[in-house]
């Protein structure tokens, strides 16, 4: 063999002795200390080896090695010297970037912990890859299509409420019926007012009299200056300035009473008609109130019972910041209880109440929920159910309130009357 061979020989073994040696070098990682650490994934989502490991964003090691443990992937992590991890360290698997990439997140973990060793096996926490996340929004998105359809094709509740012509008609019914009512206390509202302005032209009227006779002018001032009844007017006077300043006391108090004048149409789907109703409230506190008024269901389906009017006679008290009320009395002349709370935003007001009855077995009971649609006014559409143990049906209506100042003082005025 001549010296060219030899050298050429020589020199492809060096070139393999040169290739093993980095493979080598490359698994015992010269220049390199750290510790294992092994990790239970129920599964890794195109994890690779060589993958980063970071600790609080900070890159701290790399993925090791893969094997089957109990059912679970264990993944070995390759950590770096001086890296503490804790036992209560959450290790998850995440994506780089939504072009692909792995790697494994570790969390500090709490300085109150044990540190992990070198070999230590812990659980990794499953978290959702973007493969997974876009499959769940496409299903999602396929639901929405088939009900978009379906409303489209008047199926299901919100098709029918929108494609039903009966529902149209019967809610123009219902907004003729509400315009009817909105009438009629307007104009009992006219007449109260009339009424209070009446009532103060007659104090005007006793005072310029009371004037009249402190001045000894007309018949009662000149008897008050007759010698023989002096005495006797004079124990009179002392008798009306009493019942004046008890009526003054009367008057102070009634400032803060608030009287509530209200009207409301409701409609029932099982009756086909509208119930509508008249109230009177009185809060003689912002804690209580005492209600009374009447209702009368119009003709729907069935005429049986439509023209039979309904009381309502009714206590209640307020409690948690006058948030909920508790009521009770006649409730559609039927003993009954009935609740209700605001909620925070102080325009929505949700009702339960029931009552005995003879329509309905065993107990009458309705369930609704009101919306004030106006800032400064106590316009309201009510929406529920009513009759739930026995022959369930939708209602919707609306619900009109009116501040009336004048209506206490001539409740205060007959009260005082003798």
């Amino acid at each position: 063999m001549n010296i060219e061979k030899k050298v050429g020989i020589t020199f492809f073994v060096g070139i393999a002795l040169l290739m093993a040696l980095t493979f080598w070098v490359g698994k015992i990682r010269l220049f390199e200390n750290g510790y294992i650490i092994k990790v239970n994934f129920s599964q890794i989502g195109g994890l690779k080896k060589g993958d980063t490991v970071t600790l609080a964003g900070m890159k701290v090691g790399r993925v090791e090695d893969f094997g089957i443990k109990n059912n679970k992937v264990q993944v070995s992590l390759w950590i770096k010297k001086g890296t503490m991890l804790r036992q209560n360290s959450i290790f998850s698997i995440n994506d780089v970037s939504l072009m692909g990439g792995k790697y494994v997140g570790v969390t500090m973990g709490t300085t109150n912990r044990p540190i992990l060793e070198s070999g230590d096996i812990v659980n990794g926490a499953d978290s959702y890859q973007l493969n997974q996340l876009f499959t769940k929004a496409g299903k999602i998105s396929e639901s929405v299509d088939d009900i978009t359809k379906k409303v489209k094709k008047g199926e299901g509740t919100v098709g029918k409420l929108l494609a039903d012509e009966e529902l149209y008609k019967n809610t123009v019914e219902f907004m003729k019926s509400a315009k009817e009512t909105s009438d009629k206390a307007q104009k009992i509202i006219d007449e109260f007012q009339g009424i209070g302005i009446e009532a103060k032209e007659t104090v005007k009227t006793i005072k310029k009299l009371v004037e009249k006779i402190d001045r000894g002018e007309g018949t009662v001032g000149k008897l008050i200056h007759d010698e023989e009844l002096y005495n006797d007017a004079r124990e009179t006077m002392r008798s009306a300035k009493v019942v004046s300043e008890d009526a003054k006391d009367v008057l102070g108090k009634m400032k803060g009473i608030n009287t509530w004048l209200g009207g409301e149409s409701v409609y029932s789907s099982r009756d086909g008609a509208f119930r509508n109703k008249g109230y009177i409230r009185i809060e003689p506190s912002d804690d209580k109130y005492y209600l009374v008024g009447a209702s009368k269901l119009g003709t729907g389906n069935s005429k049986e019972n439509r023209y039979k009017i309904e009381y309502d006679v009714q206590l209640a008290k307020k409690f948690f910041d006058n948030n909920l009320t508790v009521r009770g009395g006649l409730i559609n002349s039927g003993a009954g209880l009935g609740a209700d709370y605001t909620l925070q935003d102080k325009k929505t007001v949700i009702t339960v109440e029931g009552h005995s009855s003879v329509y309905s077995s065993p107990f009458f009971l309705r369930t609704n929920l009101s919306y004030r649609i106006w800032e400064d006014k106590n316009y309201y559409v009510i929406a529920g159910a009513e009759d739930i143990l026995d022959r369930p049906s939708f209602i919707a209506g609306v619900k009109i309130e009116y501040n009336d100042q004048d209506i206490k003082y001539l409740v205060g005025l007959i009260g005082m009357a003798p």
